[in-house]
C-alpha cells in the first residue's frame, strides 16, 4: 500500500525553512549537479514562482509545482496568466501520479480561486505529451515576452495553455508583459 500523498499550496514568502531545505533537496535530485546549463533558455530572464504546491509522502517533499499571477495583454485586452513552472519529482517516487494530482491542485486554485484568465507553462516539447495528457495544449498566438526589459518575441517552442475562467485565444498576440516563468 502506497502511504498517503498530502499536498500544500503556500505562498512563497510564508515557506518555513524546513520547506526550502526540502525543496532544495528536490531540486538537487531533480537537477544534479553537473548537469549542464541549457544555453537557449539560460540566454532569458525567468521569474521564480510566487505560489507553491508540495506534496509530501511520510515527511518527504516529493513533488512540487510552483505558481505565479501576471497580468497580460492580448491585443491590448487585459488578462491575468496563471503561470505553472518548476514542476519536479524526486527520482524514485515518479510514475506514481503526484506531478498529475499536485498540477490538478494548483490548476483548480488558479482558476477557481485566483480566478486566472487562463493557464500557461513552459517546458521542453518532449514533455508535451504528458502535459497534453493532462489537457494542455500549445499556445497558437505570438508571445511576447521581456528580456532585460526589452520586449521580444518568445524565441522557444511554443507554451502550453489551458482554459481558465476565459478560453485561451487561437489568434492574436499575448504580451506577458515581464518575463518567463
Amino acid at each position: 500500500m502506497t502511504p498517503a500523498l498530502r499536498i500544500v499550496i503556500r505562498d512563497d514568502s510564508l515557506l518555513t525553512a524546513a520547506d526550502r531545505l526540502s525543496l532544495r533537496e528536490l531540486s538537487d535530485a531533480f537537477h544534479p549537479a553537473g548537469s549542464p546549463p541549457n544555453p537557449v533558455t539560460a540566454a532569458l530572464e525567468w521569474v521564480d514562482s510566487a505560489l507553491r504546491a508540495m506534496a509530501w509522502q511520510e515527511g518527504r517533499m516529493v513533488c512540487h509545482v510552483g505558481a505565479l499571477l501576471r497580468p497580460a495583454l492580448i491585443d491590448g485586452a487585459a488578462v491575468t496568466v496563471g503561470g505553472i513552472g518548476e514542476v519536479m519529482t524526486m527520482p524514485d517516487a515518479r510514475r506514481q501520479g503526484h506531478a498529475t494530482a499536485v498540477l490538478s491542485m494548483i490548476s483548480r486554485h488558479l482558476i477557481e480561486i485566483e480566478r486566472v484568465s487562463f493557464l500557461m507553462l513552459f517546458c521542453a516539447p518532449a514533455l508535451y505529451g504528458f502535459y497534453g495528457r493532462c489537457g494542455w495544449r500549445p499556445l497558437a498566438t505570438r508571445l511576447l515576452i521581456r528580456r532585460h526589459g526589452e520586449g521580444i518575441v518568445f524565441p522557444l517552442d511554443p507554451p502550453l495553455v489551458r482554459d481558465g475562467q476565459e478560453s485561451v485565444p487561437d489568434a492574436g498576440v499575448l504580451d506577458l508583459c515581464g518575463p518567463p516563468w
